[in-house]
């Protein structure tokens, strides 16, 4: 069952990746506040591969694991929605 998630971690990893090459190449003024919210959803994702360890053991996904899931979901959409925007103001 944790296999899927293994693919889904891989996917945000390449989101939070893609987020960042996006945000250095944005206006500094702008630049500055997405990097804040880039580099808690990155901490936010070392916290997920640590939790993907406790997957591992149990054999199973955990409760903690859905939850940071779902948290660094919710962030990189928020910061791709203001990549939109920063771009749009270009």
């Amino acid at each position: 069952m944790y296999n899927s998630n293994m693919e889904l971690n891989s996917e945000l990893k390449h989101r939070i990746d893609t987020a960042f090459f996006e945000i250095i190449s944005c206006d500094p003024l702008q630049r500055r506040d997405l990097q804040k919210m880039w580099r808690v959803a990155r901490s936010k994702w070392n916290d997920l591969d640590q939790e993907l360890i406790n997957c591992r053991r149990q054999n199973r996904c955990t409760p903690r694991y859905r939850e940071i899931e779902t948290d660094i979901i919710e962030r990189v959409d928020t910061i791709e929605k203001y990549l939109t925007f920063a771009l749009l103001t270009r």
